[in-house]
């Protein structure tokens, strides 16, 4: 069967070879579309993520990180679980979520943990307070004294 016709100045598709061609460029573009889908998949560029946060995190640093993911990899669903530091660490361990973002150091290191943003905490207390001379207060001048903290860290104890 003739797919092309020719001639001394051009060459044609017979109708045949238009036949061929229509359908080799459907072929080509599936075959183009199918290895873009397992390179996506490869590449984790599709799916569902679940992560728990504790509530100071989720309300602070996840709500920017949350939008920029959304923006880079608009395919990837996000599931974030706001609980409890202590409820974060069971989630993970129990593979209730795929990772945690909690605040350490953790005394435990059951899991393994990587740090991912180094932030200072900031004590605050009235002018009268001895600790408000301290040039930088250590945890150690913080024992026996009444805190309010947004959330349980296992490196403050009492």
């Amino acid at each position: 069967m003739r797919l092309l016709d020719r001639t001394t100045r051009e060459v044609m598709l017979t109708e045949a070879g238009q036949q061929l061609a229509s359908r080799m460029e459907r072929l080509l573009e599936e075959i183009k579309t199918t290895l873009l889908d397992i390179r996506s998949y490869g590449e984790q560029r599709s799916g569902t993520v679940r992560l728990a946060a504790s509530q100071t995190i989720s309300a602070h640093l996840m709500p920017q990180c949350l939008a920029a993911s959304q923006h880079h990899f608009p395919d990837i669903k996000v599931i974030l679980h706001d609980r409890a530091q202590q409820w974060v660490l069971q989630s993970v361990r129990n593979a209730e979520v795929d990772f945690g973002i909690i605040i350490g150091p953790l005394s435990d290191t059951d899991s393994d943990c990587l740090a991912i943003l180094d932030e200072p905490f900031l004590l605050l207390c009235r002018d009268d307070d001895p600790l408000a001379q301290v040039e930088q207060a250590q945890w150690s001048m913080l024992a026996g004294r009444t805190m309010v903290l947004q959330d349980t860290l296992q490196a403050v104890g009492h």
